[in-house]
């Protein structure tokens, strides 16, 4: 590889390292203040790649934020449901 040339990342690393500068741009600043451009710059990112993979910060805060807290909850459901089959039914 030439000097000044950068290999090109593939779209898994590219969404890992959105989603990563996304939860941290989230948790420092919160949702209102945190803003797409933040998140692209965190990621070392063009704003341009961002809103390929994420149309609205709302979209952003929900695949960053919402869906691996909400998959961990179902994980955690299952689990316990497996451990204890007659509670998970309602039963005592």
């Amino acid at each position: 590889m030439s000097a000044g040339k950068t290999q090109r990342r593939s779209t898994e690393e590219v969404r890992r390292l959105i989603l990563g500068a996304a939860a941290a741009e989230f948790t420092d600043r919160g949702f209102a203040d945190t803003t797409m451009r933040s998140v692209a710059a965190r990621a070392d990112i063009s704003l341009s790649v961002l809103y390929r993979q994420f149309v609205s910060k709302e979209r952003l805060f929900a695949a960053a934020l919402l869906e691996p807290f909400l998959d961990f909850f179902e994980d955690f459901g299952r689990s316990k449901a497996r451990r204890n089959p007659r509670r998970s039914r309602g039963t005592a």
